[in-house]
């Protein structure tokens, strides 16, 4: 994928939360201990795939044994990896050890101000890492978006906690064409870049 995209892909994962996701393709949907444990073993493997040579990782959920991935990522050192979730003791811990960046769901500005940054920062120190290395991203609902008293404001508070993107859909681009646009003005009035739109959504 980053070869086709000439070098763009990143690499979203998260433990899963929507039950009817598993269960569509015939999954067992385990307990969030254990999607956690999944997670951390597949953040294992993916960063040793991504490395030069074959994979070998062994883990209790996932193992690779002399893996061939090629062609490697053309983005050096490898794709960027997005974790995803809210888990301060779990998730976090994993983003800090092994993402790029954290996307946080539908968070408030203050509760990432306050609350997120300062322990991202605690769990970035743990490992030895650079808390700046580390970007935070927020998923916003629609809900959230459409029942904001000001969009810009909204995503103005945002950047002043501290969110590098947030990422979010526009409902109304699929049947009002102006939409994205007044969405752009928004973004603008809260001195934030618009990109990634697309006519049914916009990052």
């Amino acid at each position: 994928m980053d070869t086709i995209s000439g070098g763009r892909m990143e690499l979203g994962i998260g433990a899963g939360w929507k039950r009817e996701e598993w269960e569509a393709y015939g999954y067992p949907f385990p307990e969030t201990r254990e999607r956690i444990r999944y997670l951390e073993n597949a953040l294992e493997v993916i960063q040793r795939m991504m490395e030069p040579g074959r994979a070998t990782f062994e883990g209790p959920y996932a193992s690779v044994r002399g893996a061939i991935n090629l062609p490697k990522p053309i983005q050096e050192p490898r794709v960027p990896i997005m974790v995803g979730g809210n888990g301060r003791e779990r998730t976090w811990r994993l983003a800090a050890r092994f993402a790029d960046e954290l996307n946080l769901d539908a968070m408030p500005p203050d509760e990432v101000r306050d609350e997120a940054i300062p322990l991202l920062r605690e769990r970035c120190e743990e490992v030895g890492r650079d808390p700046s290395a580390l970007r935070v991203s927020v998923h916003i609902w629609w809900q959230q978006l459409d029942d904001a008293p000001s969009r810009a404001g909204l995503l103005a508070a945002y950047r002043e906690a501290g969110v590098s993107r947030v990422m979010t859909m526009v409902r109304a681009t699929a049947h009002d064409p102006g939409a994205l646009e007044a969405f752009r003005e928004d973004a603008l009035e809260a001195g934030v870049e618009l990109e990634g739109a697309s006519p049914v959504g916009a990052r």
